[in-house]
């Protein structure tokens, strides 16, 4: 129990001193005494599936029948004082609901699946385009996910059990958790995908320069959307095969389901990926063509204009003897030379197939 204890203190990477020099008290067996601090929502799903909101501010009762789904605020220091003290999950479940974000996990025990995964960050407008991480630990009788933002997938599956989505095990509420980060991220690239679908109309009409800022912002997403994807495979192909034969029948996974859908996605992320790098390099060529275009004309102009700019630098020289200096006419006489010396370059460039047609 003293490992759980200190295990509260890297709550949000801060330590946290415990609120007293008390036992802690035994979770969930006491959930019907107390309220539980921190606590966004929680629901129970009765045996024939029928999900019910529980008022967070009440105490629960654990004897009724059916299940639980708890989800915690990490961003609420006393929750992160609770969590450890769950007696009915292992010690290293307990402390992985509030171990500090940045890497995903998925441990298999033989009364316990708990781990971390990534999860795009839900805003008052839906999921966002950044990534955070659900803790979650999971028995027969009891779900326990946790978070410090808001996730979108915890979001979406609350609102279907809102909707009356029935649900007969605890291993489906973590189905329907994952098919919904799928769909989020399914939904951010088929984003990128319609970015890049104006990114390569505009790109005919515009200057290739101003679309190298969006295609850098699509790539990016790219990249990090499939780091994501290949990490949370990662999970279930290490430890796919006892999620299917865990020992509690409520624990089972269709992990061959949710790994061909999680495959599959992944493949038209690689797919989009690729397609961002082969813009690049169209937009790429593009500038390079322009900008030989540019130099083209530029070296044209200075070419047309380099016997204008000697006949001028001569009659310009102050010394004697230069011609037309005597005749009033002298002006007229040095700007014909000047004239046809530019005509006679633009002829033999014509005559050269320099000029552009």
């Amino acid at each position: 129990m003293r490992l759980r204890s200190l295990a509260a203190g890297i709550c949000n990477n801060d330590w946290v001193f415990p609120m007293d020099d008390t036992p802690a008290t035994s979770f969930p067996r006491a959930l019907g005494a107390q309220t539980m601090p921190g606590l966004v929502w929680a629901f129970r799903m009765h045996a024939d599936g029928t999900p019910q909101s529980l008022p967070v501010d009440k105490p629960i009762d654990i004897n009724d029948d059916g299940w639980l789904w708890l989800h915690f605020n990490l961003a609420d220091a006393r929750a992160c004082e609770l969590l450890p003290r769950f007696e009915d999950l292992p010690p290293e479940a307990a402390v992985a609901l509030t171990a500090p974000d940045g890497a995903q996990q998925l441990h298999v025990e033989d009364t316990c699946v708990y781990g971390i995964f990534a999860d795009l960050i839900a805003d008052l407008d839906g999921a966002t385009n950044h990534f955070g991480y659900l803790h979650f630990a999971m028995t027969d009788k009891l779900l326990v996910s946790a978070r410090r933002r808001a996730m979108n997938a915890a979001e979406t599956a609350r609102q279907a059990l809102d909707r009356g989505h029935k649900l007969h095990r605890v291993s489906s509420l973590f189905e329907l958790i994952v098919n919904h980060v799928a769909d989020s991220i399914d939904k951010y690239s088929d984003q990128l995908d319609e970015d890049m679908d104006d990114i390569e109309d505009e790109l005919w009409q515009r200057a290739a320069t101003d679309q190298r800022a969006k295609l850098a912002k699509v790539r990016k997403g790219a990249v990090h959307l499939h780091r994501q994807m290949q990490g949370l495979l990662a999970l279930f192909e290490r430890v796919g095969h006892r999620l299917d034969t865990a020992p509690p029948p409520e624990l089972r996974l269709k992990t061959s389901i949710l790994m061909q859908r999680l495959e599959n996605l992944d493949r038209d992320i690689i797919a989009m990926r690729e397609r961002a790098h082969m813009l690049q390099e169209e937009v790429a060529l593009k500038i390079a063509e322009d900008t030989n275009r540019s130099l083209y004309l530029l070296t044209i102009i200075t070419t047309f204009f380099l016997p204008a700019s000697l006949v001028a630098g001569i009659f310009g020289m102050n010394v004697k003897n230069l011609p037309f200096t005597d005749i009033s006419s002298g002006f007229v006489w040095s700007m014909v030379i000047l004239v046809g010396a530019s005509l006679a370059i633009l002829i033999f460039m014509q005559r050269m197939r320099i000029l552009l047609r």
